[in-house]
């Protein structure tokens, strides 16, 4: 946009890709922004892209990196690398993308960072994790992060909270799937407890190490459950074709997980056998709807189904 005349120019356009996120680079010679080729698929995930000023059109610098590219977009002040947030594995973190080497590399981990910026030197960050709601922290060249509020202490100190840990299994096709538990406070191996999973929406989103607001683990660890959040087929976060897996045939790979992850708490000696519970929200909802179509009644106790996608 031309702020004189109010005319607008089209740089980058192409009708298979869908364009967001746009930062100019600090000598104004480039654009960085998020590329997703929506015409080969509805999942394609969305890629770091170039608009170059001297160059006649703009490329994927990504490409070869099988992470998903999340905004916002920020350019370090040399102008050769990109700060941007990825998730792997069940967290997010923040990234820097090199790109003379086009190559990424941590600077901060998840748990779940949400946000982050920089100036004159100084990163902060907000992100959270299973054991705590949202931080700011103070990054220094060189030191130690540093914490720089106590918004929730004295909330977080008249609480108990569970043990959170996270747990591999072999669930569809012989893939390795995350699953991430919550203990109830207090846990005693010795003692029975019942089993509730807590299945993610999405389906294209992941069961992270986060604090979540709407379907948080303690507050149902708290009631004395031992929670469970498996990563079925179909998540973010493990790459492009564990998530694009399940397209066209939803619900089978996911029930699979969600079977196998199952017997693998119910080998457990603490877990009670009557009281197996499955509840969901969104695409959750329709994966306990599904549940109660195709597994053999008595398994689960109940079914929480909220607001569950279904015909």
């Amino acid at each position: 946009l031309d702020l004189k005349s109010g005319r607008f120019q089209v740089i980058a356009r192409d009708a298979g890709w869908d364009f967001s996120a746009p930062r100019y680079s600090p000598d104004g010679d480039r654009i960085a922004f998020i590329a997703s080729h929506q015409a080969v698929k509805h999942t394609m995930p969305g890629q770091l892209a170039m608009w170059d000023r001297e160059g006649p059109t703009w490329e994927v610098v990504s490409a070869e990196w099988d992470h998903e590219v999340h905004a916002p977009l920020h350019w370090e002040d040399d102008g050769q690398a990109l700060l941007l947030c990825s998730e792997q594995k069940g967290r997010r973190h923040l990234w820097r993308f090199d790109l003379p080497d086009r190559r990424p590399e941590v600077v901060v981990e998840g748990g779940w960072v949400h946000d982050f910026d920089k100036a004159a030197g100084t990163l902060v960050t907000q992100a959270d994790s299973a054991l705590h709601p949202a931080r700011l922290h103070m990054h220094l060249p060189g030191e130690p992060a540093r914490r720089i509020e106590a918004f929730n202490d004295k909330l977080l100190a008249r609480l108990d909270l569970g043990r959170c840990e996270e747990a591999w299994f072999d669930g569809a096709e012989g893939d390795p799937v995350q699953m991430w538990l919550t203990y109830p406070p207090g846990f005693d191996p010795k003692k029975k407890y019942p089993l509730l999973h807590n299945i993610h929406g999405g389906p294209h989103t992941a069961a992270g190490d986060t604090w979540h607001y709407r379907w948080n683990t303690q507050a149902f660890a708290a009631q004395g459950y031992v929670v469970a959040c498996v990563n079925y087929h179909g998540s973010s976060s493990f790459g492009y074709a564990f998530l694009d897996s399940i397209t066209h045939r939803w619900g089978e790979l996911e029930l699979q997980d969600v079977e196998s992850a199952t017997d693998w708490l119910l080998k457990k000696p603490w877990a009670d056998k009557r009281r197996v519970f499955a509840t969901g929200g969104s695409y959750g909802g329709f994966m306990v709807a599904w549940m109660n179509g195709h597994v053999e009644p008595g398994r689960y106790a109940a079914y929480v189904c909220h607001a569950g996608c279904f015909d």
